[in-house]
């Protein structure tokens, strides 16, 4: 649902530092997701984005992400191009 929902939003993908469920569905809507595992676990309750929370600078492990870089990822992996260097 949430693959969806970000799709409808204009989200171009998702680079999660975790395990993702339901990854033959995201194939099937066109929706690419990078994660460290795939896994079967329900979540309980229910997860929101909140808007303070998106455009901000993360880290996943020693990789730190800015808003307005580029992020490129294939069945291998994923790389982080600075905003700066992009072009």
């Amino acid at each position: 649902m949430m693959g969806l929902v970000a799709k409808d939003k204009g989200v171009g993908g998702i680079v999660l530092d975790g395990v993702c469920r339901d990854t033959w569905e995201l194939q099937q809507i066109r929706f690419p997701i990078f994660c460290r595992g795939r896994g079967r676990t329900e979540v309980i309750g229910r997860i929101e984005i909140k808007p303070e929370n998106v455009n901000v600078p993360v880290t996943i492990g020693e990789c730190h992400i800015n808003p307005g870089d580029v992020i490129v990822g294939d069945d291998d992996g994923v790389i982080v191009v600075p905003r700066k260097v992009a072009p």
